[in-house]
């Protein structure tokens, strides 16, 4: 199991919200949603109120777009398609300038790209997870 204490988390990307709901049941100070779909807006509140869960904020926004604070830690189950956009944008190093992107969702075949990429935005690849051809990084600022 991993702790979030007292952490302030960014679930981005959120869809139905769980992996938030799993760091506020891990100890996080405050977590805070993000989704550019509606329904999964929605979905990520109907979550948070069946879990107990009291969100900071539920944005819908597009990656950082909408996003004005800065997380310890930002959780994004994403495709790597937005995870090289989301390394590219220099909005990440205003809301996560010294913490932990944990991101999941990357096929293999976009592997070593998401790498090299997330590197470049200045993360360092502190543990990796497979599961079949998917892929997941922890990585630090």
């Amino acid at each position: 199991m991993c702790s979030f204490a007292n952490q302030r988390v960014l679930d981005l990307g959120c869809g139905t919200g769980v992996l938030g709901v799993l760091a506020s049941r891990w100890g996080a100070s405050s977590v805070d949603f993000a989704d550019l779909d509606p329904d999964a807006v929605r979905a990520t509140r109907a979550s948070c109120r069946l879990n107990g869960v009291s969100p900071g904020a539920i944005l819908r926004s597009d990656l950082l777009l909408r996003i004005r604070a800065r997380y310890d830690v930002v959780l994004g189950n994403l495709y790597a398609d937005l995870v090289l956009r989301l390394a590219s944008d220099p909005r990440l190093g205003r809301s996560c300038r010294i913490g932990t992107l944990i991101l999941s969702g990357i096929h293999r075949q976009r592997l070593i790209t998401v790498r090299a990429s997330v590197r470049a935005a200045g993360f360092a690849i502190q543990a990796e997870a497979r599961d079949g051809q998917w892929h997941g990084l922890r990585l630090r600022r």
